[in-house]
């Protein structure tokens, strides 16, 4: 019976990638990754010359996976640009990243400043960061973190150890948990006293039926009971954007206004301002606010942040920014043969759905959730791929980025209940 079974369901699979293949009603998504960002400039508002004076320069280098493994800043001295800073990235054969050093330019040379180490397990989910410092001979040991997942790759411990010199001593713990949407609802914060482990803080999450954060609270350990110290509140609009944040503090009794954020979105649902008011003499009083423009395709082309001047009630410019890309081919007239030949039946889908390939040239798949979260990342790549039953994927909007060595394309997928 058993072999029946599995004859009709891996018949069915392969039915699912030929039918896929003879309609037409999947055809070849956008890119997620349409530019690389090339550089970024950076302005502050000279108050004297009223006017944006250049500030410094960002400038990105990739891979041929288009992983970001340099960054250089440099510094505007009013003629021309000096080295300031430069961070070196490394990858593993997943393009999970695996070191992070960074080095600033000391008397004409590049000098070690600090490095972070990382390792990952078989589902790519990060297991240990070592954060060590140069002492101008070797690399100290300064940090360690530990992390652990549960089956849906939620971490749900994370681990915090300081070098003494010789070993690795207990500094502190998160411990978390999520609801069945893979939420995190509730996260325990514990310091280590040199025997056990101490409560200090823990923070509450409830979420709405879309599963958009609603409140966040913030408590602290008295050595009795627990005690409230802030909480956040949100808002969001009907396609999910958040549009505002109430920040309190507690007073023994009451929440009391500390924070009020609010945001608007353009119809790409990208973030256009975001304004900060304080509250001050029971009225929002603005403090900051934060404006953001974008090109055709939906890349950040312009940032710029004002502070409100009470005495003269309005806004003065403080710092800026521009950012250039390197644009990457999306015409379909460039596909490869596996982005042509790549399809996604049925979709929308249930619970489940197959990819097939024509090749076996994929490298990783990655299932990425509406707000850009990395639900999963698969390695095992064959042509034919059952994906959502084992993720346990909500109804919503996916994009699954495929990565060949030649290029990284996506697929929308789109789960219904």
């Amino acid at each position: 019976m058993k072999k029946i079974t599995l004859l009709l369901l891996t018949i069915a699979g392969i039915n699912s990638c030929l039918v896929a293949q003879n309609n037409n009603h999947d055809q070849f998504q956008a890119k997620i990754l349409t530019a690389l960002l090339d550089s970024t400039h950076s302005y502050l508002w000279d108050t004297t010359n009223v006017d944006w004076a250049y500030n410094f320069k960002e400038t990105y280098i990739y891979d041929v996976n288009n992983n970001d493994t340099l960054d250089l800043n440099e510094l505007w001295n009013g003629t021309s640009l000096d080295s300031n800073i430069r961070s070196i990235y490394t990858y593993d054969v997943f393009n999970n990243q695996t070191s992070y050093l960074k080095q600033t330019y000391t008397a004409g040379v590049w000098v070690n400043t600090s490095i972070y180490t990382y390792t990952y397990d078989v589902n790519n989910n990060q297991t240990n960061r070592i954060y060590q410092t140069w002492n101008g001979t070797v690399w100290v040991n300064v940090l360690n973190y530990v992390y652990t997942y549960d089956a849906n790759h939620n971490q749900i411990t994370s681990l915090t150890q300081t070098w003494n010199g010789t070993v690795w001593v207990n500094l502190n713990q998160n411990a978390s948990t999520f609801d069945v949407n893979n939420n995190l609802t509730y996260l325990l914060n514990q310091t280590w006293n040199g025997t056990i482990w101490v409560n200090h803080l823990q923070k509450t999450y409830t979420y709405d039926v879309n599963n958009n954060q609603l409140t966040l609270i913030n408590q602290t350990w008295n050595g009795t009971v627990w005690n409230n110290t802030s909480q956040y509140t949100n808002t969001f609009d009907v396609n999910n954007n958040k549009i505002s944040s109430l920040y309190q503090t507690w007073n023994i009794s009451v929440w009391v206004n500390n924070i009020y954020y609010t945001y608007t979105y353009d119809a790409n649902h990208n973030q256009l301002t975001y304004l900060t008011q304080n509250w001050v003499s029971n009225n929002w009083q603005n403090t900051s606010q934060f404006f953001y423009t974008y090109d055709v395709t939906n890349n950040k082309t312009d940032y710029m942040h004002q502070n409100y001047v009470v005495a003269s009630s309005a806004w003065l410019n403080n710092d800026s920014a521009h950012y250039y890309y390197r644009q990457l081919p999306v015409s379909t007239n460039n596909l490869t043969a596996v982005q042509q030949n790549c399809t996604l039946y049925p979709n929308p889908a249930n619970s489940q759905t197959t990819l097939c390939f024509s090749t076996d040239e994929v490298r990783t798949i990655k299932i990425i959730n509406s707000i850009g979260e990395v639900v999963k990342t698969i390695t095992t790549i064959t042509k034919q791929i059952s994906i959502g039953k084992e993720e346990e994927l909500k109804a919503g909007i996916y994009y699954l980025q495929i990565s060949n060595n030649n290029s990284v394309f996506n697929k929308k997928l789109i789960i219904i209940d």
